[in-house]
């Protein structure tokens, strides 16, 4: 577990209310604020239309609506009634994407993608394997796949909003996964992502191991949960 990325988000979601001194130690006041705001994220899930699952969930949840190229999101996986761990992360596409996808067709639309939000998708688990080229597509270090379809938005100006008017039900681009990249050490998601869900590699090589051991339990899939939250 990330302690000191545990208390930015209880702080964060609690509105500055758990009042958490950032200092890394899983002490009584860190503890007493994540089975609150636990309890709270379960509410969340379950008012969107979310099941919340009582041995094991990974959630990402949106903060805004605007192509910021931050990983200002959050990761959270938990286990029983426990976080165990949170990952600052990104689930909406780098800056370069907007440009990019400008004029580019896909499908019978323009524009970047980003997945949208309050939805729960079913993931493909893809496990490093050397010598495997497809395995090895996120720097080889596994990754989520999306081979299912997923309800998106597609984004066809300049602009760093995201507009849901344009919402694409089912899209079936086998595109829109859940990764890192080995070596990324950048503070911004850049191309990292083009509507991927993605979390700086540090995060990864611990949170991924978390969902190798789930997905390997359940037949090789990984259900992802993705909410907005707006502060």
């Amino acid at each position: 577990m990330f302690i000191k990325e545990l208390q930015q988000f209880l702080n964060w979601y609690s509105n500055g209310v758990s009042n958490l001194v950032v200092d890394g130690v899983y002490g009584p006041k860190t503890r007493g604020a994540e089975a609150k705001i636990l309890s709270n994220l379960k509410a969340e899930l379950t008012n969107k239309g979310l099941k919340w699952d009582k041995d094991f969930n990974f959630i990402g949840i949106r903060t805004e609506m605007i192509i910021s190229n931050k990983f200002n999101d959050w990761f959270i996986i938990t286990l029983g009634d426990t976080i165990a761990l949170v990952a600052p992360a990104s689930t909406k596409a780098g800056l370069p994407a907007i440009w990019k996808y400008t004029n580019k067709w896909l499908r019978g639309h323009k524009g970047f993608g980003t997945i949208a939000d309050n939805q729960e998708i079913d993931y493909l688990l893809v496990e490093p394997r050397k010598g495997n080229a497809w395995s090895n597509w996120a720097g080889g270090t596994g990754f989520l796949f999306q081979d299912k379809p997923i309800n998106i938005y597609r984004d066809q100006n300049t602009d760093t909003i995201i507009d849901t008017d344009r919402f694409i039900k089912g899209d079936i681009g086998g595109a829109f996964n859940v990764h890192s990249w080995a070596g990324w050490a950048s503070s911004f998601v850049q191309n990292l992502s083009e509507g991927c869900q993605v979390t700086k590699i540090q995060y990864w090589k611990t949170l991924f191991p978390l969902l190798v051991k789930q997905g390997r339990a359940n037949n090789g899939r990984v259900k992802y949960k993705l909410i907005k939250i707006l502060k």
